[in-house]
């Protein structure tokens, strides 16, 4: 699993111009099972993205979609992590 930490480059008011596509990209992968949780950090200096046990390169390619990366409004920092223990909630 991955906790993906984005730290925002421009002020909020730069930010959102892509956050309706931002969402959409969470919500497209949502969908699909690979991200487990995402939001923005309090205060709103970024945000937080919990990504579920995928191959580093399926990440890579993801977060290569990302509006707010492509646009330069945003950096992240990717950390790694075995989870061993899991909400069976969550689990698929």
């Amino acid at each position: 699993m991955y906790v993906v930490e984005f730290h925002n480059l421009k002020p909020n008011e730069e930010v959102d111009e892509a956050l309706t596509e931002h969402r959409a990209f969470l919500a497209r992968y949502v969908e699909l099972g690979v991200i487990v949780a995402a939001g923005p950090k309090i205060p709103r200096t970024g945000g937080m993205i919990v990504v579920g046990d995928v191959p580093r390169a399926q990440l890579d390619q993801m977060l290569a979609e990302d509006p707010f990366l492509k646009r330069g409004s945003a950096r992240c920092e990717v950390t790694e992590f075995k989870s061993n223990f899991l909400n069976p909630a969550l689990q698929r």
